[in-house]
């Protein structure tokens, strides 16, 4: 068999997607999806807002999708607001059946890989993989020491004994103890005795207490009334949330590095899958896939979406760092108090002049003056001492 022109390695989210969108664009083009792990996608789900994606582009996700529902919610001490914009689920799961369905041999699960090369792969067992061009879509990004916190997150899909009462996602309940720092739960209601229950902390530290976050989530449910009859499934994880703009380690892979792994994801929420359809879109429309070719636009895409998000770690900044943590909620409380438009364009990383401006400057300031200033002028040493 002739070499593909594309070899993939890492079958997560991202590269899933562009081989997916690839086998769609140009189904001429021969692509070679390399994953360690038993199944495309690990054990994940990865969620949006109808507003994060262009329509044509929800349209070509179909087959991936898991479930839809037409709005989301969030909740605060002062208020809760609904959000009539709809918010869809992918699972590990359906990624993996629709992406297998799209390149039915072109698919290689429980692969180690050795060495990565511009235009070969070597797995563990020895065997040799040729391909025209090769991309690392592997793993998050190595960050710099003490320039991240982290958003360490468990969450258990349960069955409960009896209906739950939720009706659409709860993407942000903050009625919970807020001591340690800002931390909310994340409903996704599957049917009407089962539901994800999500327990996230942001932190200065990218460490997961495992049986803490179960624990958590038992007595969350127990306030509720809920009894939970079994756990189907649970998956955890530590996403990094960038302090300053340069918070990245220096790459040093011979190909190109794509997904989360090469820092594709949004800055401010740390969720990357918005940034995964659109890196997938506009990588489907490339018409030269030789090596060089590929890492220039790699290469383009990292500084664009660099430039794009040098607001966020400022914004993450004041959460983390703020000397009163308990009170950390307040900076999203406040911001779910604003325009909907402001909040559809922060989670679609589209955020104009006028929004930041918005998201900086309207209402009762959540932090002191003294301390918003400290916050965003912190350089990189100062920083690495507050988180260290």
């Amino acid at each position: 068999m002739s070499a593909p022109d594309l070899a993939i390695v890492g079958g997560g989210l991202s590269g899933s997607l562009i081989g997916f969108r690839l086998k769609q664009v140009q189904p001429d083009v021969r692509v070679h999806l390399i994953e360690r792990g038993a199944a495309l996608g690990g054990n994940h789900t990865w969620s949006f807002h109808e507003s994060d994606m262009t329509p044509a582009q929800i349209s070509w996700m179909t087959p991936l999708i898991s479930r839809r529902w037409d709005r989301n919610e969030v909740r605060f001490p002062s208020f809760a607001r609904t959000f009539k914009n709809a918010y869809f689920s992918i699972l590990s799961e359906t990624l993996d059946r629709a992406v297998r369905a799209a390149l039915p041999h072109a698919v290689t699960t429980r692969a180690n890989v050795r060495s990565l090369e511009p235009t070969a792969v070597t797995l563990e067992s020895g065997e040799r993989v040729s391909a025209g061009c090769v991309i690392d879509a592997r793993g998050i990004i190595d960050a710099r020491p003490g320039l991240t916190g982290g958003l360490t997150f468990l969450g258990q899909d349960v069955e409960l004994e009896e209906p739950h009462g939720i009706e659409h996602p709860v993407i942000m309940d903050t009625l919970c103890d807020q001591s340690d720092g800002f931390r909310f739960f994340y409903l996704l209601p599957w049917s009407e005795r089962s539901l994800l229950i999500e327990d996230n902390i942001f932190s200065p530290s990218m460490e997961l207490d495992a049986d803490r976050f179960r624990r958590a989530i038992r007595a969350y449910a127990g306030d509720r009334g809920w009894r939970i009859a079994s756990v189907a499934r649970e998956e955890m994880g530590v996403l990094p949330i960038p302090l300053t703009s340069d918070f990245a380690a220096p790459a040093h892979s011979p190909v190109p590095r794509v997904g989360a792994g090469g820092g594709f994801f949004h800055y401010g929420t740390t969720y990357s899958i918005r940034h995964a359809v659109n890196f997938a879109d506009e990588f489907a429309q490339l018409d030269d896939f030789a090596p060089a070719a590929v890492s220039a636009f790699v290469d383009r895409k990292r500084r664009e979406h660099r430039r794009r998000n040098r607001f966020y770690p400022m914004l993450n900044r004041m959460l983390l760092m703020t000397a009163q943590p308990a009170n950390a909620y307040r900076i999203l409380e406040r911001f779910y108090a604003m325009p909907e438009r402001v909040i559809e364009n922060f989670y679609a990383d589209r955020l104009t002049l006028r929004d930041r401006l918005t998201v900086m400057f309207s209402g009762k300031p959540p932090l002191s003056l003294a301390e918003a200033v400290r916050l965003i002028f912190s350089s990189a040493p100062s920083i690495r001492r507050l988180t260290t």
